[in-house]
């Protein structure tokens, strides 16, 4: 599945649609079964983006004194501007990004270790040179750039794991036995669906174990 989308959803309606004993979700059940399922999944994952949309996104995260700044989010695929502003309007504190003065690297760890080694992939913004490092601060440093898995990036291509857990959590959702819940109107489904409590299978949170994120100190 190629993915240069305006959403972040993780699959599409055909993939769902095509899934066995899926075939009877209708188009509107499929836009609130999945992206319902694609929220789960992040806020499962701690993690606020997973797929790479057509569009620059700007996140705007706390300095820590230092040269290291952890992305809340990954894998960082292109940085367009980095700005450190503790007066946060940003027009000034621009700093220059090429290789003589960023390195982008790895850090990236699922919480629970006995799952195996989980992914590396850049989440991680270093200062080069004699840089005394990001200015400590609260959202003073402001990211503009490419951020989540890309299936056009061969390097970081959404992982066959997460579709199958979005799938599989969007069929439990389908399913599950509630009065009446496949014939309601669209607003009414999606506000049932919210409802439920629970979050998710145990066969989807198999999946989902090696993708948890948790910042490596």
């Amino acid at each position: 599945m190629a993915i240069t989308v305006d959403n972040d959803n993780l699959v599409t309606e055909a993939q769902l649609q095509a899934l066995p004993g899926m075939s009877g979700v209708t188009d509107a059940q499929a836009q609130v079964l999945i992206p319902t399922a694609t929220k789960r999944i992040k806020n499962y994952l701690n993690r606020r983006r997973l797929v790479c949309t057509q569009s620059d996104v700007t996140i705007y995260i706390d300095g820590e004194g230092h040269r290291d700044l952890w992305m809340p989010d990954g894998p960082i695929t292109e940085v367009v501007s980095l700005t450190d502003d503790t007066n946060r309007d940003f027009t000034t504190g621009t700093i220059t990004v090429d290789n003589d003065h960023i390195m982008i690297y790895g850090g990236y760890q699922q919480a629970d270790a006995s799952m195996g080694d989980g992914e590396d992939f850049p989440s991680y913004i270093r200062l080069l040179g004699d840089s005394s490092g990001f200015t400590k601060g609260s959202l003073n440093i402001r990211f503009v750039g490419r951020i989540g898995y890309n299936d056009e990036d061969d390097q970081y291509p959404l992982p066959d794991d997460l579709e199958q857990a979005c799938m599989q959590l969007c069929a439990w959702l389908y399913n599950i036995p509630l009065p009446g819940i496949k014939s309601q109107r669209t607003q009414t489904y999606s506000y049932t669906l919210e409802a439920i409590k629970g979050g998710m299978p145990d066969n989807v949170k198999a999946l989902l174990g090696p993708y948890v994120r948790q910042e490596i100190y």
